[in-house]
């Protein structure tokens, strides 16, 4: 379907205004800062990183302008611009000490913080929200209270999805008159509903991949036929991490408590169980409870295998274990939890 799209703007109160400079907003965040006096500053420079929360855009243009014109240098500051990969990743970089400074979105910001991160803002980037909804000009949605009866599709765990009840609240519209679905990103279960080809018209080299070419249709198989693909073309496929290392999880316990006893047990076992299901390329996580298998992910992927396992033990406490298979290709499909 096509359609125009325009962006529904409304107004917001000053406390919600207020909110949104701290919970919608980049915010820049420190671990640590040692402020020098100006004739120590000439003797030495801290060397300090700052990560945005993604790639370089137009708004980052002022930190390197500074360092540009010596600003940090006559602070006594040595500073590294480093890219991000998104606000969740830069905020843990801040809290395990790997980054200096990070700008990261306000929301973000204030979950990690109620977990106990030791993080903290200190400035808001922005004095106004960017962020929009998006209606079909044929809808006829012109304020917020016309949404009323409509379907949202929103992202799980974005800022838009933290702060939609609040928007509509304060703009007279109960939250539940509004239904949200979550809008998450393709599966693979689509290739194996009816009519899929009509659904996305392969070209024939697609075609020839798919039924020819690989020996079956397990993840792996798929993803390096498709890098095959591309480097027979002459477009090399590079490691996924190979840009960003300090992405990988170190070996020992990342957060400020360690596993218990009964669930060291848990790990060891469930480590067992999805070393075999991966080596035989069935899924990269299973969850297990008191040396007990209760899911196994397939192709639905892991976000789903976790919400099953919950629906399976409701008391929660249960383990999650994620690994590579043996020989694991790392040009794509890297384990990640987060």
């Amino acid at each position: 379907m096509r359609g125009q799209t325009r962006p529904l703007q409304a107004g917001w109160s000053p406390l919600v205004l207020w909110t949104l400079s701290i919970a919608l907003l980049g915010a820049l965040m420190v671990g640590a800062l040692a402020v020098a006096g100006p004739a120590e500053a000439q003797a030495r420079k801290d060397e300090v990183t700052l990560r945005a929360s993604w790639l370089f855009a137009g708004y980052d243009v002022p930190y390197f302008v500074a360092r540009h014109k010596g600003y940090y240098e006559e602070a006594g500051l040595a500073v590294q611009l480093q890219e991000g990969r998104g606000s969740v990743l830069t905020m843990q970089l801040i809290a395990n000490k790997s980054n200096t400074f990070g700008i990261v979105d306000g929301a973000v910001l204030a979950i990690g913080v109620e977990r106990g991160m030791p993080v903290r803002m200190v400035a808001g980037v922005m004095q106004r929200s960017p962020a929009a909804i998006l209606v079909l000009e044929a809808s006829g949605i012109r304020s917020p209270k016309e949404m009323a009866g409509k379907i949202a599709g929103l992202v799980p765990g974005s800022n838009t999805t933290l702060l939609f009840p609040v928007f509509l609240e304060q703009n007279g519209v109960r939250p539940d008159a509004v239904t949200v679905i979550n809008v998450d990103p393709p599966s693979k279960e689509r290739l194996f509903r009816p009519w899929r080809l009509l659904a996305f018209l392969p070209d024939w080299r697609m075609l020839k991949l798919w039924f020819f070419r690989v020996r079956n249709r397990q993840d792996h198989t798929l993803l390096a036929a498709v890098a095959d693909e591309f480097e027979r073309s002459g477009i090399p496929v590079a490691h996924s991490t190979k840009y960003c290392p300090e992405l990988l999880a170190e070996e020992g316990v990342l957060t400020r408590r360690g596993p218990t006893k009964a669930q060291l047990a848990d790990i060891r076992f469930g480590w067992r169980v999805a070393k075999r299901m991966a080596d035989l390329d069935v899924g990269q996580s299973v969850a297990v409870s008191e040396r007990a298998t209760l899911s196994v992910e397939g192709i639905e992927g892991t976000d789903r295998n976790i919400r099953r396992a919950g629906e399976l033990c409701r008391r929660g406490g249960f383990t999650v274990v994620k690994l590579a298979k043996e020989g694991h290709d790392m040009r794509f499909d890297v384990p990640a939890i987060g």
